[in-house]
């Protein structure tokens, strides 16, 4: 699915994304229906690594959508590999994640709405979600997710360093052992190689500022998800701890556990906003 999005510089992108209602057909009583979740992917990926979301039945009593940021996946944008304005190119990406906000927000005007974000996913993201009123933010979920300098390593800032490196980076991860890696690779081919290195060293340039570090008010309750394999983020455990988020390993899987083990991440989401949704 397809609409036209005006982001607030009066830049037109076509949003694409997956939508799917909340259950329904439920007898009276027996199921409340829930706050929709956002689903937004990190670096080159498609919207289609939450497909599992989709299809999990903890999850069918929420609406879900699941976007598609624009230079990739089903969304090219050539002229965002032309931009010297790299550096505004998470700013931008904000902007459409704040369309998808809004559009599933303008569901009800009651109900909370939550964010799950992979990886690079999470800086814009972030930034949709805090422009969200306090009474509709919901809980928002972090899959290793980027946010200062040393999330950075596994490939922003090889991948800024000019389109030679992305080819490399590309050919390296699609002979990757790792099945999640070299479909992530193949994501990755589809993109521009020239957006991919704009992109890149936005998310560099971004996470290297501490201006754009989150503070505690922001982050408090919110929840950061991390493979087992890729293991806890020790950079991040100080800041964790004074910002109040609440850190969970998933088994059996490293960078993307929407591959690796979908059933025990969309069951974790599940638990997390209906807690929220519970206690607020």
């Amino acid at each position: 699915m397809k609409i036209v999005h005006y982001l607030h510089d009066l830049t037109v992108f076509p949003l694409t994304f997956s939508f799917r209602p909340a259950a329904d057909r439920i007898a009276y009583g027996q199921m409340n229906l829930l706050d929709p979740i956002v689903f937004v992917p990190g670096l080159g990926c498609h919207r289609n690594w939450f497909d599992s979301a989709f299809r999990h039945e903890a999850l069918r009593t929420h609406a879900l959508i699941s976007i598609d940021l624009p230079g990739q996946g089903d969304s090219p944008e050539n002229h965002l590999a032309r931009s010297h304005r790299s550096g505004g190119l998470i700013t931008t990406l904000s902007g459409c994640v704040q369309g998808a906000l809004e559009l599933v927000a303008h569901m009800t005007d009651e109900t909370r709405v939550h964010v799950v974000a992979h990886s690079m996913g999470v800086l814009p993201a972030l930034s949709a979600w805090y422009g969200l009123p306090t009474h509709r933010r919901g809980r928002f979920i972090s899959i290793e997710g980027n946010i200062t300098g040393e999330d950075c390593s596994l490939a922003s800032r090889s991948l800024a360093k000019g389109t030679d490196a992305v080819e490399q980076f590309i050919t390296d991860v699609a002979a990757d052992d790792d099945a999640a890696m070299r479909r992530w690779g193949a994501d990755l081919a589809s993109c521009e190689p020239q957006f991919l290195v704009n992109l890149a060293a936005s998310v560099v340039g971004w996470c290297d500022n501490e201006r754009n570090h989150p503070r505690e008010s922001d982050l408090r309750d919110t929840v950061y998800l991390y493979g087992e394999r890729s293991g806890f983020p020790e950079h991040h455990r100080e800041r964790f701890a004074e910002l109040g988020v609440i850190a969970q390993g998933i088994e059996n899987s490293g960078h993307f556990p929407m591959h690796d083990n979908a059933d025990d991440l969309w069951t974790i989401v599940a638990d997390a906003v209906r807690s929220y949704h519970a206690r607020y």
